[in-house]
């Protein structure tokens, strides 16, 4: 299993680009939130979570093998570009945070 943390970003059209104008500062979220679903339908075994400020959220997620990991990355980013936001940094979990996520939970 691969286990990937994602860091988005709002970005801010050019004056005059076609598309709405998102407000400076305006939470993001929402946007992460729904572009992470549009982009796992249809795809079995990616588990997801959203945790951070909701200017700056971070998705943890779950992918059973690099098939599913690949089919899910072609996906995030058309989803995303369609509300203004691209991910920033993706960061891969290692075995440690693991341990101690698994820690944390029990």
């Amino acid at each position: 299993m691969q286990r990937l943390v994602y860091s988005f970003e709002r970005v801010h059209p050019s004056a005059g680009s076609p598309g709405s104008d998102p407000i400076v500062g305006d939470p993001i979220v929402g946007d992460v939130i729904v572009a992470i679903a549009m982009a796992a339908v249809g795809i079995v075994g990616v588990q997801r979570r959203v945790d951070g400020p909701p200017e700056a959220p971070q998705a943890l997620l779950t992918f059973p093998n690099d098939k599913t990991l690949l089919r899910f990355n072609l996906r995030i980013e058309r989803a995303l570009a369609l509300r203004n936001v691209r991910i920033a940094k993706i960061r891969i979990v290692d075995d440690s945070e693991r341990r101690i996520e698994q820690r944390a939970v029990a």
